[in-house]
């Protein structure tokens, strides 16, 4: 960010309190002290999945995206099987999260993914069903983590 963009921070020597993680699903929300409800989804629409991530006194570095899920497919020949879904956006590293103090960087970071379920992801069977959970992974500019409570889904 510019050198006095709102909503950005000096990256400080040291910053020993964590982000603060919300993750929201299909009107709920769910955060690092506080779960949320249990959503039921359309198997046939897309879920957005939105993920904040906030370090005012310090910055961010990386807000994450997380869901995982199980879907009952239904082979061509009518065998059920059950197949787990696992996304990272952006995908797990190696490297570590860490901005260089005095560097100015955001407050807040934002990410929103859009995943849709659907015969593809059975591999020639037809989706029959899903379940799951979609969490927020963010790390703020001094390398420090937070991740918040899952939000459970299911398609009605």
């Amino acid at each position: 960010p510019p050198p006095r963009e709102r909503g950005s921070i000096v990256v400080p020597d040291t910053d020993p309190t964590p982000p603060r993680p919300v993750v929201r699903l299909a009107g709920a929300r769910a955060t690092l002290e506080r779960g949320a409800r249990r959503v039921v989804l359309s198997r046939d629409e897309p879920i957005a999945v939105t993920v904040v991530g906030r370090d005012r006194d310090g910055g961010m570095g990386r807000a994450r995206v997380a869901i995982k899920a199980r879907l009952t497919c239904r082979s061509a020949s009518g065998e059920p099987a059950t197949r787990p879904f696992v996304r990272y956006v952006p995908p797990p590293q190696v490297v570590r999260i860490r901005i260089s103090p005095g560097t100015r960087t955001r407050t807040e970071l934002r990410r929103t993914v859009t995943q849709r379920f659907d015969a593809d992801d059975c591999i020639g069977g037809a989706l029959e069903r899903f379940s799951g959970q979609a969490w927020a992974d963010i790390t703020n500019a001094s390398g420090l983590d937070a991740t918040s409570k899952h939000i459970h889904f299911a398609s009605g």
